[in-house]
């Protein structure tokens, strides 16, 4: 079964497992690929929190099927992670724009203002 786990920090995963392994082998490949302990794992398939209960139960019985994507969340962090990241693209974005620099502006005849910035 091929899965594709999007990560909160805009990773992707794909991930190719037998339908009657364990979901806790699905969580230690996303421990080793994402680097987010196991412990600190949150795994959504469609919108839905998959139970930590689930480690002994094989993908398919959890309703798993070739093809399907989960999102992966920090466990105890969810909402403020998604919130940093989305800040600091905003931030980056912030950055990257040029500042406007009245010394550069220009006369209708096309002289500048401030010949010395020149």
């Amino acid at each position: 079964m091929q899965l594709t786990v999007a990560a909160w920090d805009d990773r992707v995963f794909p991930v190719e497992l037998d339908a009657n392994e364990p979901f806790s082998t699905l969580v230690a490949i996303l421990e080793a690929e994402s680097g987010l302990p196991a412990a600190q794992q949150q795994l959504l398939h469609n919108s839905r929190p998959l139970p930590p209960s689930a480690h002994g139960q094989g993908l398919a019985a959890l309703g798993l099927a070739d093809g399907d994507m989960l999102m992966l969340m920090p466990l105890q962090q969810q909402g403020r992670v998604a919130g940093q990241g989305q800040q600091q693209r905003a931030g980056q974005q912030q950055q990257q724009q040029p500042q406007h620099d009245p010394m550069m502006d220009l006369n209708e005849d096309g002289s500048a203002k401030a010949p010395v910035a020149f």
